[in-house]
């Protein structure tokens, strides 16, 4: 039988092969990730159809057996006139999807739930190696720190590594599908915040999206990217460090040469277009700007600022800094410089019952030159940045925003920051609110 180790127990999982200690560690691991954690429903499903399979009949799970027992719905209930089951399962399936392209990228072993099936199976998987550059083969000497060494060259930050090239690598492609098809599809609509901040056809507007490859570089040696560095380049090893090897050459295409969003940037920038339609905008990656953009230009800065350098230009006006944590290098906290009555001193992602809170740091600034205005828009995870794009263009959210603000209307609101607080289920937000609020100098 195959089977997932729990503690000192087995759980079968499905007819077949004994789990190894490493394939039950896997599975061990799954079941306490915040990919599922922050989805309790998908969990309960999870942990039960492995219990259940571990009786060694996993022909009898359905449909109904999991609605009953999970879901308590009463015995002999009709499952064609109450879907929970199917909605919970094809959650469940998207979650399995997203654990494994996120916090298990580099997991050898993989959970499935087959496509009209209910139990779960587990299989190796094999991680396609990126495309190559035409280009000599790269390897980092010894030259580097044993600490960047040491994770640079671990089999799990390879694969990582490799995984979210093949993700990332349809982003852009997909980013400026959605911005045509919005162009195309949508009228005219100036709405919310962005549509009275932003709609004078005649000043530039720029969105410039995260840095993905930042992010992957922050996994893998541990530090943040200043700007200065990043605009020389000085953060990539030097030339005279690099040797001849096919999987340095891999990872240095994708952190030092790759021009890739990630997919909560794309979604937010489709929706601003969306709200400016038609007016055309300009969608750039951060390697692609100078200090000339933030001059003149209005712009909307997304993702925080070791994401996206060019926050790193407007963090020191703000009391609330967007920064990336020692203990979780792939998320983001917001620190609370100077808190206010009943105010946090940090906003941190956790779980309030069923639901997943997370936080969005807003501000709008002047610009370098005072001449137009930036936007930024930083989260302590994909879906609270999401949230932050919506809140920028739903007028509801607006009027939240001036009455905070003491005004009419959002083209004569002045420099502001503040905090959205988002909760929801099944990574969808049920609730956005604004939870603290700054007005800033001239």
């Amino acid at each position: 039988m195959m089977t997932a180790r729990r503690g000192s127990d087995y759980i079968i999982v499905n007819a077949g092969l004994k789990l190894s200690p490493d394939e039950s560690a896997s599975v061990e691991r799954l079941l306490a990730s915040e990919t599922l954690k922050r989805a309790p429903r998908v969990h309960a499903v999870l942990s039960y159809l492995l219990e259940r399979s571990a009786e060694g009949r996993p022909e009898e799970i359905n449909e109904q057996a999991i609605g009953e027992a999970v879901f308590r719905r009463p015995c002999g209930y009709n499952p064609s006139e109450d879907n929970i089951v199917r909605v919970t399962m094809r959650h469940l399936r998207e979650r399995l999807d997203r654990y494994y392209e996120t916090e298990g990228a580099a997991e050898r072993w993989v959970v499935r739930i087959p496509k009209g099936r209910y139990f779960p199976v587990i299989a190796a998987r094999e991680i396609s190696a990126p495309p190559l550059l035409d280009e000599p083969p790269l390897i980092l000497s010894p030259a580097l720190s044993s600490h960047a060494a040491t994770h640079f060259w671990s089999s799990p930050f390879l694969l990582r590594v490799g995984l979210v090239i093949l993700l990332v690598g349809n982003v852009v492609l997909g980013y400026e599908l959605i911005l045509q098809r919005t162009r195309a599809a949508y009228p005219v609509n100036q709405a919310g915040l962005v549509g009275d901040v932003f709609g004078d056809p005649g000043q530039r507007l720029s969105i410039i999206g995260a840095d993905s490859d930042l992010q992957a570089y922050r996994q893998i040696f541990g530090h943040v990217v200043s700007l200065r560095s990043y605009l020389d380049r000085t953060y990539l090893p030097p030339p005279d460090t690099i040797q001849d090897t096919e999987e340095s050459k891999r990872i240095w295409n994708f952190i030092g040469k790759r021009k890739d969003t990630n997919i909560s940037s794309a979604l937010v920038a489709a929706d601003l277009q969306r709200a400016l339609a038609p007016r055309q905008i300009n969608l750039r990656h951060p390697r692609d700007c100078t200090v000339r953009d933030f001059e003149h230009d209005n712009v909307v800065l997304l993702g925080g600022p070791w994401i996206n350098p060019w926050g790193q230009l407007f963090e020191d006006r703000l009391n609330f800094r967007v920064v990336a944590p020692d203990s979780n290098a792939a998320g983001s906290e917001i620190v609370n410089l100077r808190p206010q009555s009943n105010e946090p001193r940090l906003y941190q992602t956790h779980n309030e019952g069923a639901f997943a809170v997370s936080y969005v740091r807003l501000a709008m600034v002047p610009n370098l030159r005072d001449g137009g205005k930036v936007i930024l828009v930083g989260a302590n995870s994909e879906e609270a940045l999401e949230a932050g794009g919506a809140f920028l263009v739903r007028p509801d959210a607006e009027r939240e925003l001036l009455e905070r603000a003491h005004t009419k209307s959002g083209s004569s609101l002045r420099p502001f920051e503040l905090v959205l607080e988002t909760k929801g289920l099944e990574s969808t937000p049920r609730r956005v609110r604004i939870v603290a609020y700054r007005p800033l100098g001239s």
